[in-house]
């Protein structure tokens, strides 16, 4: 029987990164989740938007979402993965003329 430092629920964004930023400090770490694929539960359903800022700027969520966007280039730059900042996108999935 394996034995871990920490036991992560949920493979979704959240669960992924604190396993990923914990495993770099050398926690031994175990990520379960009742899905068979990572992501596959709330993470799945997200419009690929990475934190939004929104009015009012002034709101703690305004300015984590700040902090937290900041935080996305050393992370992609970890994980070789490509990606591309956009000023806006709008997304309209009905349109009725």
């Amino acid at each position: 029987m394996e034995r871990y430092d920490v036991v992560v629920v949920g493979s979704g964004i959240v669960g992924l990164l604190v396993a990923y930023e914990l495993s770099k400090r050398g926690v031994s770490v175990a990520v379960v989740d009742e899905n068979l694929e990572p992501g596959f539960g709330v993470s799945k359903g997200h419009a690929s938007v990475i934190h939004v800022i929104q009015p009012p700027f002034s709101s703690l969520k305004s300015v984590l979402a700040v902090h937290g966007n900041k935080l996305y280039d050393r992370l992609v730059g970890e994980l070789g993965v490509r990606y591309r900042r956009l000023k806006a996108l709008l997304v309209a999935s009905n349109i009725d003329f």
